[in-house]
């Protein structure tokens, strides 16, 4: 909590932004300067930020109201990115293509929440599923070639995938364990009306529309959406965590 959670247990979000505003002093590395290693075998399992950083000027953050899409809304209009936590674990949305993510097996409680993605926009569907926004280009990502763990599912482009021979790269998911579905689940809709939330994913350009899912919106919050949702305070005066009403 509180920013200090090493690299190798995760944490929310929020600890994240903390991390930064507090123990980094508003300062951020580029990818050169702090290179992705997880997974590569090189990794102690440690933060190596670097005090040579981008200052950033971020100072804390601030919670929108829980449950409340509406404020999320505000909140997704004043700023360009807003990270927020969903439930993912519904198999439907690993393999989600395009259109309106419309899900009600999903749940929005704080402790179903397991996976951090960023709001970008929203909008409401009126024909054809528009693309997604523009997005800044990936970070250099680990060199080709087989997993040296082994698990599947950490290559992450198909010739890496392909090389290894219990793995198959799926349209849908990238690279897994098991045979590739042969058609993703129908749980989406590009029907005209339905309004939604343009979500960035960090599991690359193969996953939904190019990196992106347009998830439900004033859906009853569906899939936690609006649970716990946070954006950058940046700004010359330290700041806590305070709440859009």
């Amino acid at each position: 909590m509180n920013g200090a959670d090493t690299c190798n247990t995760g944490g929310a979000p929020a600890d994240g932004v903390t991390e930064i505003a507090k123990n980094m002093k508003g300062l951020f590395n580029t990818e050169d300067e702090y290179p992705y290693t997880s997974g590569g075998g090189t990794s102690s399992g440690k933060c190596h930020a670097k005090t040579s950083a981008v200052q950033t000027g971020i100072t804390g953050f601030t919670t929108t109201k829980s449950g409340d899409e509406a404020a999320l809304k505000i909140a997704a209009y004043q700023q360009p990115v807003l990270s927020i936590g969903i439930d993912a674990s519904v198999q439907s949305f690993q393999f989600y293509s395009s259109g309106v993510y419309v899900e009600p097996d999903c749940k929005n409680g704080p402790d179903d929440l397991d996976h951090g993605v960023a709001i970008v926009g929203y909008g409401t569907m009126t024909g054809p599923a528009p693309g997604p926004s523009p997005g800044p280009s990936p970070g250099p990502g680990p060199s080709p070639g087989p997993s040296p763990s082994g698990d599947c599912m950490d290559n992450v482009d198909k010739a890496s995938c392909s090389a290894e021979s219990k793995c198959n790269w799926c349209k849908w998911i990238g690279c897994s364990g098991s045979p590739c579905p042969k058609e993703a689940p129908a749980v989406s809709s590009k029907a005209a009306g339905l309004d939604y939330w343009i979500v960035r994913n960090s599991w690359g350009e193969t996953y939904g529309m190019d990196g992106y899912i347009l998830m439900a919106r004033n859906k009853d919050n569906q899939c936690g959406v609006a649970t716990n949702a946070i954006y950058a305070n940046v700004g010359a005066a330290e700041s806590t965590a305070t709440v859009v009403v």
